[in-house]
């Protein structure tokens, strides 16, 4: 019984304390809470963790052999280029770099594999393609905010720098970007075909990289490029061809006879030196008396030999060039010459009239102007693939597998209960110790 009348009257005087109890709790609440804020953020950390994919990073290079060190994430400009991005005034270049740790990140088979290998006496080379970087941003003095900034920004600074040092990033060229009214209409035709080989040039080399890559805003993929391509060459293209060479089309005929005239000149000059080297070498090889080499074939009849003249076959092989110089050369001023009769209204066996030759001027017109709209619209829907397909290879150059996150270094649901566990002790016992004194 007296136990029991004891406990009765203890829980009494804890009850008539509670607000005691409850004050002292709060107060160690308190003082422990700001305790672990002060601890924390001289402690602060942010961290995330890395993956690096690209050719040649397993075995620990760049794609053009470069040797890579996981430092480079945190080169000199890097650093430079992310305070700048971030517009942190505050801590300086040095000051972040001695505040960042990376650390490579090893499977445990990895690392078991390795351990074996050093007892073995052998040597085992393992590159790493994940690491985790953390900043320190209490030893910085920053928010954790601005430390997760900061990591982000540092991200991207080295994948920007892998981009415009590994990563292809050529565009098309907008060869058409001229005053296209004064050209005739022939050279237009070969700056359209130009413009489509290098639209199709880029495109095929791509093409082999991402066969199956679809452009997230055309909803089209090189493939489609291509095709496009050959349908304005099959249609357009070829209409504008046909119609100036069926119909001698010319803006300036004067130009053009003018200029086919001098380049007549030019291939005759170079018909005359080919003719001359075409009978340098008949003469030589009607002067040669032979140097003949006779080879017997190992494991074969010694009766059957090949005889063979090298310095003769050489001169047969150069004779048959120049000949077929001479007749491309020949062919090519037949042409022109030809052109220029029709040009003149000089050729008897072409004959258009000029009503016709102005519809089809007015149908060529036409067709250029289509065609040239056609390849203003390939040239931009080419460049958008070509970006969206550049920023694809490099987001998996560098990727985070998480955002960045605060790291603390303290247990504040540990320390919170032993704070409540001492705040209530130490309140109970100043009721007890008070209720006695009384």
């Amino acid at each position: 019984m007296e136990k029991e009348i004891s406990l009765q009257e203890l829980f009494k005087v804890l009850w008539k304390g509670k607000f005691v109890i409850l004050l002292t709790l709060f107060s160690v609440l308190i003082v422990t809470f700001i305790g672990i804020k002060i601890y924390s953020t001289k402690k602060s950390q942010v961290s995330t963790v890395v993956t690096l994919q690209w050719e040649g990073i397993n075995d620990g290079q760049y794609p053009d052999g470069g040797a890579f060190n996981y430092k480079h994430l945190i080169d000199p400009y890097i650093i430079i280029e992310t305070l700048e991005q971030v517009s942190l005034t505050k801590i300086n270049n040095n000051d972040l770099r001695n505040a960042i740790v990376i650390t490579p990140l090893i499977p445990d088979n990895i690392v078991a594999t390795i351990e074996k290998a050093i007892k073995e006496g052998k040597n085992y080379d393992y590159y790493p393609t994940h690491y985790k970087i953390t900043i320190s941003n209490g030893a910085l003095n920053i928010s954790v905010s601005e430390a997760q900034s900061l990591l982000n920004e540092m991200i991207e600074q080295f994948r920007c720098r892998f981009n415009k040092k590994y990563v292809n990033q050529s565009q098309i060229s907008n060869l058409i970007n001229i005053n296209l009214d004064k050209l005739e209409f022939i050279d237009l035709y070969q700056i359209f075909i130009s413009q489509l080989q290098l639209i199709e040039s880029a495109v095929s080399i791509r093409l082999q990289e991402s066969e199956y890559f679809v452009s997230d805003q055309l909803k089209i993929g090189f493939n489609d490029l291509l095709i496009k391509c050959n349908l304005l060459k099959d249609t357009t293209l070829n209409q504008i061809s046909s119609r100036i060479d069926t119909y001698y089309l010319a803006k300036d005929e004067e130009y053009l006879i003018s200029k086919y005239t001098y380049e007549i000149s030019r291939l005759q000059l170079e018909l005359t030196k080919a003719e001359a080297m075409e009978a340098n070498i008949r003469l030589l090889i009607e002067n040669y008396n032979g140097d003949t080499h006779t080879i017997i074939l190992p494991g074969t009849d010694p009766t059957q030999i090949i005889e063979i003249d090298t310095y003769y076959n050489k001169l047969m092989d150069n004779l048959l060039n120049q000949q077929k110089m001479i007749i491309e050369l020949e062919s090519k001023i037949n042409y022109y010459t030809k052109l220029i009769k029709r040009y003149k209204g000089e050729d008897p066996d072409y004959f258009v009239t000029p009503e016709e030759r102005l519809l089809q001027t007015q149908k060529v017109e036409t067709d250029i102007l289509d065609a040239e709209a056609a390849l203003e619209k390939l040239i931009a829907d080419t460049n958008i693939i070509l970006i969206e397909h550049n920023n694809v290879q490099v987001s998996e150059i560098i990727k985070p597998l998480s955002v960045p996150q605060y790291q603390s270094s303290l247990n504040v649901t540990l320390y919170g209960a032993v704070a409540l566990l001492l705040g209530s002790g130490l309140g109970a016992a100043i009721v007890l110790l008070k209720h006695k004194w009384q």
